[in-house]
């Protein structure tokens, strides 16, 4: 079926591109597919009130306010920290811009111009518009 070749891909880049994540960077991701899964739906029935509330507790509330405040110390880790540290600040950083890009995607019908502006000065190879990226969809779980 079409799900068990979309599930087969996701694993094939999340094998060539995704670092080895920590237990806390699984329940972010996990929590954004949630959001993800909420805001999707409520989009679909046309409940675009819900939708933006969604979004708006769950970025300023749990991404700004919390995974960002508890990510500083591990992003500022002296160059001295140990392999493990770098391995933790590496899937802190993949998570993060995951969260990041997937959020942008997701508030970019409620505030376009900002998250535009945003998204065109991101890291990413062969970046386009923000406006014709897919609607983030909920990722498999692993």
């Amino acid at each position: 079926t079409y799900h068990a070749l979309y599930s087969q891909t996701w694993k094939m880049w999340e094998i060539v591109t995704r670092p080895t994540l920590t237990k806390d960077d699984e329940v972010r991701l996990q929590r954004l597919n949630e959001v993800t899964e909420d805001a999707t739906k409520d989009m679909e029935g046309y409940r675009f009130d819900l939708a933006a509330e969604k979004l708006y507790h769950y970025v300023w509330h749990e991404f700004a306010d919390v995974i960002l405040e508890e990510s500083k110390p591990i992003i500022n880790l002296s160059a001295q920290a140990g392999e493990s540290d770098d391995e933790a600040k590496l899937s802190l950083q993949w998570t993060l811009y995951e969260i990041l890009t997937t959020s942008l995607k997701m508030l970019h019908p409620f505030m376009p111009f900002v998250t535009e502006v945003i998204w065109s000065r991101l890291p990413q190879k062969g970046q386009g518009l923000l406006m014709i990226e897919e609607w983030p969809l909920k990722q498999p779980s692993k």
